[in-house]
Parts: C-alpha cells; sequence; structure tokens
C-alpha cells in the first residue's frame, strides 16, 4: 500500500513542455495569459470580476488599503488560524483583535463577534477553514449593523460552495492563495474577487503602481514546487521520503515541514502584480480545476462516512459543500496520534491551523484547545478507492487516540 504525504501536488505534463515556448513569446501575448486568468477564474466562480496578484498576503494587503482603512484600526478574525493572516495584518500597522473558535465547526464563533467589537473595528476577516464554509450569511446582519466590512480568506476553500455561491463570493469582497499545496497552484500567487466594480478599478489602480514578480523569481519558485511535487509523488513519497521521515520522527524532526521553513525563508514575497508565467500555469489548471475538487469531494464524503460514530469530524454548514483541503481529527494527544497514523504511513499536519492569541497576548481558550489536538491529513488527488477505505481504516484504528 502507498504511503501518504501531509500535502502534495499535481503538476500537468504538458506544463514542462509549454513553459519554455512561452517564454520566447511577444510581451503583447504574455500580458494577456493574466487578463485570460482572470476571466477564466471570474467565469468559474460567477463573480463579477477577479484580480490577479503575487500571493494571498498581497491580496489582503490590496483589499484593506482599497477601502481606505487606517493603521492602527482594529480587525476582528477568529483566533484558530493561519499565522500567516495576522501576522501580514500586525506587519501593515493593523490591530488584529481573535474571536474565539467554535468548538464543532472549528470556525469563527458567531455568538463571539458583537463582544470583540469596539468603535475602532473596521473590518472582519472570515477564513473558510479547511475548505469548510462558515455562515457569513449569520454574520452579514451583525457586520452591517456596526458597519463592518467582511473580508472572505477563502485561500483555503477554492471551489466550496453555500446555496450555490462560491467561497470568495458571499461576502463584500475576497481573496484566494495558490500556493504548491493548494488544488490550484501557481507556486505563489493569488486572487482578489469582488462584486463591486467600483472597488475593482481601485484595487487596479493601486496593482498598476506594483511590479510584475521577475520572471526569474517566477521560474525559481517553479523549480522548487516541481522539487515539492517530486519528493511527494506517490512512488517517490512511499520508497524514499517516507522511511526517512519515520527515522527521522525519531529525532522529532518534520522533512516536510523543514522544508517549507526553507522554501518560505528564500522566497520573497513583496506586493506584486502576478508574473505572465505563473498566470499561464493557472490558466491551464483552470481547465481541470472542477473535474479535480469534485474527485477529492467525493473522496472526502465516503472516508467521513466511513469512520466510526466515535470519531469526531467538523461540522459541515448545512446547505454547503466543503472541497476538503484537509481532514481535521480531534485527537486526545497529537503527538501520540501523529505517530500512530505516521506507523500506518499517513503523515499528519500538526499545525496548519494554531491558536493565534498570543499574538496579541489575549485568551481564547477553545481556539487552544483545538491547537493543541486537532491535526490533519491531506486527500491526494489521485486517491483510489481501496485507498480512501484504507485511510478510513487507519484513522478507525486509532480511536483511542481521537475525540
Amino acid at each position: 500500500m502507498r504511503k501518504f504525504p501531509k500535502r502534495n501536488i499535481i503538476i500537468p505534463k504538458k506544463e514542462l513542455i509549454s513553459i519554455p515556448r512561452i517564454l520566447f513569446e511577444p510581451s503583447s501575448k504574455k500580458s494577456q495569459y493574466v487578463t485570460d486568468f482572470e476571466i477564466k477564474f471570474k467565469e468559474y466562480l460567477n463573480a463579477n470580476d477577479s484580480i490577479a496578484v503575487s500571493s494571498g498576503r498581497t491580496a489582503l494587503n490590496l483589499i484593506i488599503d482599497s477601502y481606505s482603512i487606517e493603521k492602527g484600526s482594529e480587525i476582528l478574525l477568529c483566533a484558530y488560524n493561519f499565522i500567516g493572516v495576522p501576522e501580514s495584518l500586525l506587519k501593515k500597522g493593523f490591530i488584529p483583535v481573535f474571536v474565539e473558535a467554535d468548538k464543532n465547526t472549528y470556525q469563527i464563533d458567531i455568538n463571539d463577534i458583537e463582544r470583540k467589537i469596539s468603535n475602532k473595528t473596521k473590518a472582519i476577516i472570515i477564513t473558510h477553514l479547511f475548505g469548510h464554509l462558515t455562515d457569513i450569511d449569520a454574520i452579514k446582519p451583525i457586520a452591517q449593523k456596526h458597519n463592518i466590512l467582511i473580508i472572505e480568506d477563502a485561500a483555503q476553500a477554492l471551489g466550496s460552495s453555500h446555496k450555490d455561491r462560491f467561497a470568495g463570493t458571499i461576502s463584500d469582497i475576497g481573496f484566494f492563495s495558490f500556493t504548491g499545496s493548494k488544488p490550484l497552484n501557481t507556486s505563489f500567487g493569488g486572487m482578489i474577487v469582488t462584486r463591486s466594480l467600483g472597488q475593482s478599478k481601485i484595487i487596479r489602480q493601486q496593482l498598476s503602481m506594483l511590479p510584475e514578480t521577475s520572471t526569474a523569481e517566477a521560474l525559481s519558485s517553479r523549480l522548487r514546487t516541481y522539487l515539492y511535487a517530486l519528493a511527494t509523488n506517490k512512488h517517490f513519497y512511499s520508497y524514499v521520503l517516507y522511511p526517512l521521515t519515520i527515522l527521522f520522527d525519531k529525532f522529532n524532526i518534520d522533512i516536510l515541514e523543514k522544508y517549507k521553513i526553507i522554501d518560505r525563508s528564500i522566497t520573497k514575497l513583496p506586493n506584486n502584480r502576478l508574473n505572465y508565467i505563473q498566470a499561464f500555469i493557472g490558466l491551464n489548471q483552470m481547465d481541470h480545476i472542477s473535474s479535480l475538487l469534485e474527485q477529492r469531494r467525493g473522496f472526502g464524503n465516503k472516508l467521513i462516512s466511513m469512520l466510526d460514530i466515535s470519531i469526531s469530524t467538523q461540522s459541515i454548514l448545512e446547505n454547503s459543500e466543503p472541497c476538503y483541503f484537509m481532514l481535521p481529527l480531534k485527537s486526545k494527544d497529537k503527538t501520540i496520534a501523529y505517530k500512530k497514523l505516521l506507523a500506518f504511513g499517513i503523515d499528519a499536519n500538526l499545525s496548519y491551523a494554531q491558536d493565534c492569541s498570543f499574538l496579541t497576548n489575549s485568551n481564547n481558550p477553545m481556539s487552544k484547545f483545538l491547537s493543541d489536538h486537532i491535526l490533519t491529513i491531506n486527500l491526494p488527488f489521485d486517491l483510489k478507492e481501496e485507498e480512501v477505505a484504507y485511510i478510513a481504516d487507519s484513522i478507525n484504528g486509532i480511536k483511542e487516540f481521537l475525540e
């Protein structure tokens, strides 16, 4: 049986042939790739407009700037989150105010939002954690009452939907990230989606003043993505990297996490426009994104249906369809559960999301509990039916260590 890495990357074979060719195309054709990518992404989400940028972080920065939110303003977000979001706010001079997490959905606790609002609150960022959707419809009346902007962080939720509305399009404005582990990966890159063409115009004006990510940086980032794709390829990982993962785990060293840290340390993430190579890559991946996401959704639904009734899973918002970016498991002891799963050939993520309250010396007990007890597993796009059953059996096999 194959082994399962904590994340994996799909690289279309034709990409390796196509990229050298487009390097020598005329500038007008290169710039058209960005426009075409934006159009195709907009049409997929049924959004009014989409704007390609160099990263999810750049997208968030541009959104905040476009609404003229002053430095020192408070921005609400869930304490149990991907840490890059609040860190980005702090670097920009804003004050992240952390809202407690819900014990069942792992998303922002809607009942705690209003308690955290002050006269300095200007926006709230709603993260769709692990590809499951937050009930934005329930948040809208609160935001309207206090005149607060809702920003949708859909970086983990491409293809997830609620009442036939895609993540990123349910609120005032939203953004996506296309880092290597995402279903649509352009080796960094991101997209802003908005209903307001007026807001879109402001953002495009801001974006026009930024430089394009250099071709050298785009190619360098893509090369590192190829290396990661090789490392997590089902054959290479099963026979080479998994045995090394087992070995290094004895010294509490996580190989893939170390690589991720090194990669991010050498990758500069300035506020830039998307490079034409990244746009070309994204444009080609859009041809298959629906089928890929639908395939993973089927795997996720089937796996959950096969889990023992004693194992709790992330609650799904009614009338929504998650993309299962990751499958979170609530453990009694995260380290023990991790080692047990690893013995079955399943490498889990220990801290993709964490309690970010320490950044502001605040206290959110449920977020701390989730951070201490949740680990997540990846569902590769190329799973087979028997492999889904194997993963489910493996999880059921450690149910005494799960909640």
